[in-house]
């Protein structure tokens, strides 16, 4: 249906009327499009890794992940929760 509704290039008012539903069905059907490819995304696991040791500790270190066009760059600190919670908006962008 939203692959349809995109091809047509039409706003969503016109191709409701077009195809014969209402535009609550229309959002009500996108709303459920977009839970099930949340639901059926891929999830990566976190892997544990070693701290390295104060001594050959860089001072300007940092993660850099990169995906989907998206680049963040986080403190080595980084708590795994705020790790987790970045990895998981990057997904949704």
């Amino acid at each position: 249906m939203y692959e349809t509704y995109l091809s047509s290039g039409k706003n969503v008012t016109e191709w409701c009327a077009e195809n014969g539903i209402s535009k609550k069905t229309f959002y009500y059907r996108l709303r459920q499009i977009r839970k099930d490819m949340i639901e059926t995304a891929e999830s990566h696991d976190i892997v544990p890794i070693t701290t390295v040791t104060e001594q050959t500790r860089v001072t300007d270190a940092s993660i850099k992940i990169q995906g989907s066009g998206i680049s963040i760059e986080l403190p080595v600190e980084i708590s795994p929760e705020v790790l987790t919670a970045a990895i998981r908006g990057m997904r949704q962008c």
